[in-house]
C-alpha cells in the first residue's frame, strides 16, 4: 500500500490512516525533561479523545508513551524496522490490538532475516514517516 508517497507492507486495520487526528510520538534528544512531560501529555490525551498515536517507538520515551497508550486502549499506528515475512500474524497483545481495530503495523522495508542494528538514517526515515502520516509534512 502506498502511505505518505512510500510503498509499505501493512498489517492491522488500515482505516487508521484515515482518522484525521493523528500525532506522531517523536522524541528528540535535545529535547527538555519539561517538554517531554508537555508532549507525553499531549499525545496521551490524543489516544484518549480517540486519535491516533503514530511511531517507531525508537528511543525509550516513546516506547513508554506507546506501551502506555496500549494499555489504556489507545489507536497506534507503528512503524517498523522490518518488513513482514509470509504468512505473517502477530502475536500476543499485537494480536489482540490488531484484531480490536486498534493496532496499524507499517514497515516501508522488506523482511530480512539478519538481526540488524537500526541505523541513524532509519531512524531519521521512520520519524519523518511518522510526521508525514501524521500530517505534519
Amino acid at each position: 500500500m502506498e502511505i505518505a508517497g512510500r510503498v509499505c507492507q501493512i498489517v492491522g486495520n488500515r482505516f487508521l490512516l484515515d482518522i484525521p487526528d493523528k500525532m506522531a510520538v517523536v522524541v528528540h534528544r535535545c529535547y527538555t525533561d519539561e517538554k517531554n512531560v508537555m508532549l507525553r501529555k499531549e499525545w496521551l490525551a490524543c489516544g484518549e479523545r480517540g486519535g491516533v498515536l503514530v511511531s517507531a517507538a525508537i528511543s525509550l520515551k516513546e516506547k513508554e508513551v506507546l506501551r502506555e497508550a496500549m494499555n489504556c486502549g489507545y489507536r497506534i499506528i507503528l512503524l517498523r524496522e522490518n518488513g513482514f515475512p509470509k504468512m505473517y500474524k502477530p502475536s500476543g497483545e499485537s494480536f489482540n490490538a490488531c484484531s480490536d481495530g486498534l493496532l496499524l503495523q507499517i514497515s516501508p522495508y522488506n523482511y530480512h532475516m539478519e538481526k540488524r542494528t537500526i541505523t541513524r538514517a532509519q531512524c531519521l526515515e521512520l520519524n519523518e514517516l511518522a510526521e508525514r502520516i501524521a500530517g505534519y509534512r
